[in-house]
Formats: C-alpha cells, sequence, structure tokens
C-alpha cells in the first residue's frame, strides 16, 4: 500500500487509504508519521505532499526523516499538486488553477492536463503568512481599534481566535456572534458579518488577486480560459 503523508507549516495532517482516514498530528515529523502510520503492518512506500513555501533544504529533510523510519519516499510534490491528484484530474483534460489557502500560507498553481493524463504546471506563485491566520489577526486589529483597545500580541491572539471560529462560521450564516475576552478580563462582544469580514481582509484579498494574476500571466493564460477553479486547505473556509 502506498501512504499519502500531507505536512502543514505547523503540524502534519496525515491520510491512508483505508478506514483510518485523516489524523492530525504533531509539529515534529518523526513522532508524526510513526503516528500517522501506526496501523501500517510495516514501513512502505510514501508519497510527501508539502507546502509550495517549503524550500529544497526542508524538503530534503523531509525524507530524510522519513527514510529514517525506514520508509521509501517515492516522492515528495506539492500540496496544491497533490489536490490535483486526488480530484483526479489527469483524467480530464482542460486547464486548472488550484488555490490552496492554508492557515499560515498561499499556494497558487495553473495547471494544464493533457489528453493523455500528462499534468504540466504552468505557473505557480507561493506566499507566507496571507492565510486564513493573517485573516483573523486582520479582523481582531479592526475591531480593537473600534474599541479602543491597544494591538498588543496578546490581545490580537485573543481576538483572532475568536475571529477565525468566526470567519469559518461567516461560510454558512451571514451574520454571527464574535465574542472573547481579553487578557485585561475584558469582556467583548460583537457581530461579524460578511460584509464587516470583507471589509477587514481587503488588502489581503488584493494581494491574494495579484499573485494569481501573476501565475496566469506566467502561464500566458487569462481568467475565462481556466476551466475550472479547485479551493483546498482551512483558510478557504471563508465566506467568499
Amino acid at each position: 500500500m502506498i501512504h499519502g503523508v500531507e505536512l502543514g507549516r505547523l503540524g502534519c495532517r496525515a491520510a491512508a487509504r483505508g478506514p483510518a482516514g485523516g489524523v492530525l498530528l504533531s509539529d515534529q515529523l518523526a513522532p508524526a508519521l510513526a503516528e500517522a502510520l501506526a496501523d501500517a503492518p510495516e514501513p512502505g512506500p510514501l508519497v510527501i505532499a508539502v507546502p509550495g513555501t517549503l524550500d529544497d533544504v526542508r524538503r530534503r529533510a523531509v525524507r530524510a526523516d522519513a527514510e529514517a523510519l525506514g520508509h521509501t519516499v517515492l516522492r515528495i510534490v506539492s500540496a496544491p499538486l497533490a489536490a490535483a491528484l486526488a480530484c483526479d484530474l489527469p483524467a480530464r483534460a482542460g486547464r486548472f488553477a488550484v488555490f490552496d489557502l492554508g492557515e499560515d500560507a498561499f499556494d497558487f498553481r495553473v495547471l494544464a492536463v493533457d489528453g493523455d493524463g500528462v499534468v504540466e504546471v504552468r505557473g505557480a506563485v507561493a506566499e507566507e503568512a496571507v492565510g486564513g491566520a493573517a485573516m483573523d489577526r486582520a479582523v481582531a486589529r479592526t475591531l480593537l481599534s473600534e474599541l479602543g483597545e491597544r494591538a498588543e500580541p496578546r490581545t490580537v491572539a485573543a481576538v483572532a481566535g475568536a475571529a477565525g471560529d468566526a470567519r469559518v462560521a461567516l461560510a454558512h450564516h451571514f451574520s454571527v456572534a464574535l465574542e472573547c475576552v481579553l487578557p485585561s478580563g475584558r469582556r467583548v462582544q460583537s457581530r461579524l458579518n460578511r460584509h464587516r469580514f470583507a471589509h477587514c481582509v481587503e488588502p489581503l484579498l488584493d494581494r491574494l488577486a495579484r499573485l494569481c494574476h501573476d501565475a496566469l500571466d506566467e502561464a500566458g493564460l487569462r481568467t475565462d480560459e481556466i476551466d475550472e477553479v479547485i479551493l483546498v486547505g482551512d483558510g478557504a473556509r471563508a465566506p467568499w
């Protein structure tokens, strides 16, 4: 059996074909892999998906740690490409865009699939600090400014946690409650709707749009020439 392991910036999510499904694992690669593959009868071949922001040095470290556990690493691929393969894109000819917005990084790939199922990466961009967590911090800073509170790191973190829950909830509701307790003990009770959320994160959305256009320019394609867009990542769980 070939196992698939996807590594995020702050942790691991591993999945194997079978009833085990996906399991959120620790930040350390070696114990994460050991736990993820605990149900495997013996070490076997791995295909590892990593964020596009992971450089060659860290990719080699990932391979070395996996091989130290006795596994054979068949290939290390970017997370967007892994998502494309999981969606069985090689079986469909066309031009596709994979929009991978994680909690801490963004990865966008423009893929072309020919009639023989060959996948070609035509354009790619990757950038850290523009994911869902950055959106949550943007909402937190806006709310703290409205409340007359200083945007100190601990205070921003407290509000950002509640903002993250609200962001996910806004994917299903137009308006949601946002409640938290600041380090000072002050209780914050507010409401966040989709329009207000969009206003708070507008600079980040503009940045994402520019990155996407950069990848499209590299691919020599217009937006209307993309047949399908695939949304990937926890950060994509937002009221778009």
